[in-house]
């Protein structure tokens, strides 16, 4: 994502900046395998991406850096300013419970140097294999240590226990992807190395051949050269005396030609002044002439075709002279027998034009094996075309997935919420109608029953021994089904008492029954009988003992309220945790496993 790139872009900047700048916590180290991934990220918090470096000024400056170029802050663990405790040596000894390890034993880091910011985050936290719940937490409580199970929940030695596996599964592929994009750069490396290689070895073969050629064509070139030296030898010494005799015919013509040269000057004066004359003639002779066919006068248009004319005596001139020189050649080479050496320059012609020929079907095969590499190089580009279009289609369905999932866990918590709310609303109801039978029980009240349905004889022995039960056992939950089937018969109440709805309502009217129960009784508290005074002592005494067991029952029914609502907490807290540690535990899991793929 543009997020991660920009996170990587720092990086690579405060790097290339600051010497200092070793990089991420989670870009040196890696855990010892795939199952403690989960582990180790719920440890290692948000220490995960903390950028670590030499020092507390490298740490500032890049802090510095950042509020500049306005960057998201970023955690930083400058090694000389960390306090970082020893390791505890006895907890690597710990055998009960088995498979217990430091946390940062099954992590390896590289560079070494980062160990101590490693130490720092992972402290003296323990990996542990969460069999069973209820067996494992009270040895972990006993080690009053920081532990993590196998699926990421922390247990801390505040007594807090924190999990959400989902988000930590999420951030532990960090993990994988890591190593991907590692391997990854490894595979480009190596492609890439591969390719060179092909390079060099089919340059390598063409390069033996170009030698071999070379090599021959060497030996042939020093032949030759030993050819040429010896015919120019034997012409210097032949076309000596020529030259020397050609020099002096040469010299002799010079002379003449100077002769005629002068006398042609003087000719060429006379020749111009006649010339000027004719050129007047033949301007007024050919001016119609030269008017019909566009040119100035008769000598531009002579001079045109003269050219033409001269130009094609020039070229045939020069045919004829070359035709000649070769003539000349081809009588000197016939008279110097020189059949042996046209037979092997023949040969040797022939022996080039069938190298030539080889070449040229080698560059063809060259040629067309280009092609088809180039071919099966479209091929293969098309077909990685495609498969990122598919894995893109499938990255897409996948997240489309992936939020339905995470709606529909939130309407599951939501509902898990309601109903966990109504089972405390019901549980309060239970142990309401709980305290009031008991109540009735203890003071000898006879709750009406509906006509023709007799009394529950367990209930009543159970009311009377349910003090010392534990709210949140089976024996309770026993005793408050006995008492859902006691059939009592609310007729006996007023209508408007039958109808009432509202909680409130309700509450306020049997609180003022209670006060008029309470006051009826002070009432008949205070009646005396005339003239006993043993009347007056005993109506002293009773009033005494009924205020006495009043306030004894009135105590005593606090207390057992408290301590009810205090197990319900306990019970309904213990429910809750349960209830989420195994939906995580059962649910979530097989689902991203199927979304992953991973079986294992």
């Amino acid at each position: 994502s543009s997020r991660a790139a920009k996170k990587q872009e720092l990086i690579e900047n405060l790097k290339r900046l600051f010497p200092g700048v070793h990089g991420r916590l989670l870009e040196m180290c890696q855990p010892s395998h795939r199952r403690y991934q989960v582990a180790i990220t719920k440890v290692l918090g948000k220490y995960m991406d903390a950028i670590v470096c030499d020092s507390e000024k490298t740490a500032k400056e890049c802090i510095q850096y950042m509020k500049d170029q306005r960057i998201e802050p970023e955690t930083f663990l400058p090694l000389d300013f960390l306090d970082v405790k020893p390791i505890d040596e006895k907890l690597r000894e710990i055998s009960d419970p088995p498979n217990v390890h430091l946390v940062i034993d099954v992590i390896q880091c590289d560079p070494i140097i980062v160990k101590k910011a490693l130490t720092f985050a992972c402290g003296n936290a323990l990996y542990v294999k969460l069999l069973n719940m209820l067996v494992m937490l009270p040895i972990i409580w006993e080690i009053e240590k920081k532990t993590v199970s196998l699926e990421g929940t922390l247990f801390q030695r505040s007594g807090v226990i924190s999990g959400g596996a989902s988000d930590l599964k999420a951030r532990a592929r960090r993990w994988d992807e890591k190593q991907i994009s590692t391997l990854m750069s490894n595979r480009d490396a190596l492609q890439n190395e591969l390719k060179e290689q092909l390079k060099r070895k089919r340059k390598e073969a063409e390069l033996r051949t170009i030698q071999s050629q070379i090599k021959g064509l060497d030996t042939r070139l020093k032949y030759t050269l030993k050819d040429k030296d010896s015919t120019e030898e034997k012409l210097l010494s032949t076309n000596e005396e020529e030259m020397n005799q050609i020099a002096r015919e040469l010299e002799e013509v010079e002379e003449s030609l100077g002769r005629c040269q002068t006398k042609m000057q003087e000719l060429q004066i006379s020749v111009n002044a006649e010339k000027a004359k004719m050129d007047t003639v033949e301007d007024t002779v050919f001016h119609d002439f030269c008017a019909q066919i566009g040119v100035e006068n008769i000598r531009q248009y002579e001079d045109r075709e003269l050219r033409v004319a001269r130009e094609r005596d020039r070229k045939r001139l020069e045919f004829t002279n070359q035709l000649q020189r070769i003539n000349n050649q081809l009588e000197y080479e016939r008279s110097r027998d020189t059949e042996a050496n046209v037979k092997r320059w023949e040969e040797t012609v022939a022996v080039e034009r069938t190298e030539m020929d080889k070449c040229r079907n080698k560059k063809k095969r060259y040629k067309e094996e280009m092609e088809q590499e180039e071919n099966k190089k479209t091929e293969i580009e098309s077909r990685v075309g495609e498969l990122k279009y598919r894995a893109e289609m499938l990255d897409g369905e996948l997240g489309e997935i992936r939020r339905r999932l995470v709606n529909k866990q939130r309407d599951i918590q939501k509902l898990q919420k309601d109903l966990n709310q109504a089972e405390a609303k019901l549980e309060s109801r239970r142990a309401e109608r709980h305290s009031l039978l008991q109540a009735a029980k203890m003071e000898d009240l006879e709750l009406p029953l509906k006509p023709g349905c007799d009394p529950i004889p367990e209930l009543s022995s159970q009311l009377t021994e349910s003090e010392n039960i534990d709210p949140s056992t089976e024996e309770m939950a026993h005793i408050y089904e006995l008492e859902a089937r006691l059939p009592i018969d609310f007729k006996h109440l007023d209508k408007p008492l039958r109808q009432m709805n509202d909680e409130k309502e309700v509450n306020r009217k049997a609180e003022e029954m209670q006060n008029q129960v309470d006051s009826m009784l002070n009432s008949l508290a205070r009646i005396q009988a005339p003239n006993l005074r043993a009347g007056d002592k005993l109506g002293s005494v009773e009033e005494r003992l009924r205020s006495t067991e009043a306030e004894f029952e009135d105590t005593r029914r606090r207390a057992k309220r408290a301590k009810a609502r205090f197990e319900r907490v306990r019970r309904l807290r213990y429910n809750a945790f349960m209830n989420c540690f195994n939906s995580i535990a059962d649910n979530i899991d097989p689902i991203y496993k199927s979304l992953s793929r991973n079986p294992g």
